[in-house]
């Protein structure tokens, strides 16, 4: 069954909103998590940034999964969340993404352009500061919607899903409003409702490695 691309980006919307809604609305004093040492409160509230980087994206196909290889594309976007000064935070992302995957000659390759949702949870330690130097786990459901798709060479099954629903599991470091981060991305989906081209039963597998920064 295809799943629509505005039913998923509703539903990722709709995620990252209530699931930061609490953490918008509660005082920095009430907060429920679980309380680190040295909590400053200039560094108490839900964390804005930006977040850029680039994706080694492949697919797997059923029966050809010598078929591609990975190919670097690049991803820009803006984060909400992280609870620094809390140990359990929520972070909801919307980026621009392009994934490229080519066969071994580099001469057939296929680019997908899309909205990529993250809406993951951090498990942090280290220093709550948002000057100091801390790291975090990364772990949660990211949802895609396929903007733009685009094949090269001969290759055929150019009829792609408009989205796909996906894992992420990662982790990252974070200090003087800077982060360095690495996470795995396994999709769930076929990227592709084709039935008898090369795509047939295509899943994403990417590693994307992301510079974020923090801008409050």
């Amino acid at each position: 069954m295809r799943i629509g691309s505005r039913r998923v980006f509703s539903a990722a919307a709709l995620l990252v909103l209530f699931s930061a809604a609490p953490v918008l609305a509660q005082p920095p004093q009430a907060s429920s998590q679980p309380a680190r040492q040295n909590v400053d409160t200039e560094d108490q509230g839900v964390g804005i940034g930006l977040d850029f980087g680039m994706i080694r994206n492949n697919l797997h196909a059923e029966g050809a999964d010598d078929l591609f290889k990975a190919k670097t594309g690049t991803l820009f976007g803006l984060w909400i969340g992280g609870n620094k000064n809390g140990t359990v935070g929520f972070v909801g992302e919307f980026n621009y993404v392009t994934r490229k995957a080519a066969d071994a000659n580099d001469t057939d390759e296929v680019t997908l352009h899309a909205l990529e949702i993250p809406a993951v949870f951090h498990i942090n330690f280290g220093s709550n500061s948002k000057n100091g130097l801390g790291g975090y786990g990364v772990l949660g459901p990211v949802f895609t919607v396929n903007i733009k798709k685009s094949l090269k060479s001969g290759l055929t099954g150019d009829n792609f899903n408009s989205a796909d629903v996906g894992l992420a599991v990662g982790a990252g470091i974070e200090g003087m409003r800077l982060g360095l981060e690495v996470r795995g991305i396994w999709g769930f989906k076929s990227v592709t409702n084709d039935n008898g081209g090369d795509f047939v039963d295509a899943k994403s597998r990417s590693v994307e490695i992301l510079g974020k920064l923090r801008l409050n």
